[in-house]
Formats: C-alpha cells, sequence, structure tokens
C-alpha cells in the first residue's frame, strides 16, 4: 500500500472514480483482465506509482517468479493528510478468458505458453486462434 502524494497519480485516480468522492477502505477495485475496468487499472498501473511497482516485480522476476499485477484498489487514507491510497494485487499465474480452451506446450516445443480458440465461423471452415508467448527472463 501506497499514500499517494504524486499530483499526476492522483488526478489519474479522481479520473478513475469518475470524480466521484473517493471513499475510505475497502474504496475500489480495478481488475487488470478480462473486466470492463480494465483500461482504468491499466492506466493506474501507467502512473508514476503504478509503474514503480510493475519494475519492482521486473526487478525481482528471478526471486518472485513470474509475477503480475492483477488488479488495483484505491481508496482514501484515514489518517493526516488523508491522501489517496493504492494496494496492487500480485497473483503468479495469469488469468484465462472466460470460456476460452486452454492448451499448454512443453518447454520443449518453444517459447509458445498457450493456444486457444477465439472464434469460429463458417460451419468450422474458418478459426481464429489466439497464441500467447512467453519470454523467460
Amino acid at each position: 500500500m501506497a499514500s499517494i502524494s504524486n499530483e499526476d497519480t492522483q488526478k489519474t485516480i479522481l479520473r478513475a472514480v469518475n470524480s466521484q468522492r473517493l471513499e475510505a477502505w475497502p474504496g475500489r477495485y480495478f481488475s487488470t483482465f478480462f473486466a470492463p475496468d480494465a483500461d482504468i487499472a491499466k492506466a493506474l498501473l501507467g502512473t508514476p506509482n503504478g509503474g514503480a511497482s510493475g519494475y519492482f516485480l521486473a526487478q525481482h522476476k528471478q526471486q518472485l517468479g513470474n509475477m503480475f499485477i492483477a488488479g488495483v484498489r484505491v481508496f482514501l487514507g484515514t489518517t493526516y493528510p488523508n491522501q489517496p491510497s493504492m494496494v496492487f494485487y500480485v497473483q503468479q499465474e495469469l488469468p484465462q478468458k472466460p470460456g476460452a480452451a486452454r492448451e499448454r506446450t512443453s518447454p520443449a516445443h518453444g517459447l509458445m505458453d498457450e493456444s486457444s480458440v477465439v472464434r469460429v465461423e463458417n460451419n468450422g471452415t474458418s478459426m481464429l486462434r489466439e497464441h500467447v508467448f512467453r519470454a523467460k527472463l
């Protein structure tokens, strides 16, 4: 958790809550994946305070593994000077899109981590697949 004094981050938080009054804990939660508010969460991650959290995970990848930020909670601090605060939720595994079939390849087969069918059209003659590639650093 971090109390936010950075003005750019404070402005982004106010936009995230649609300029409504920011509430004390638990405030509002924004998911970074497969949710209507995912763009808001990503905007919060793009702030100076959010970027530092992502940078921390990247710099400590060897110790922490392939962790990522799954969501951000913003709320108004209750102690002086009552500034906004942010909590970043981290997870070890990437979430899967609802309803998507997931196939995983073994490390011996290259870098492809998963493949899923996104859409099938024309009685199965046309198929759109999504392939996710990850590099281990």
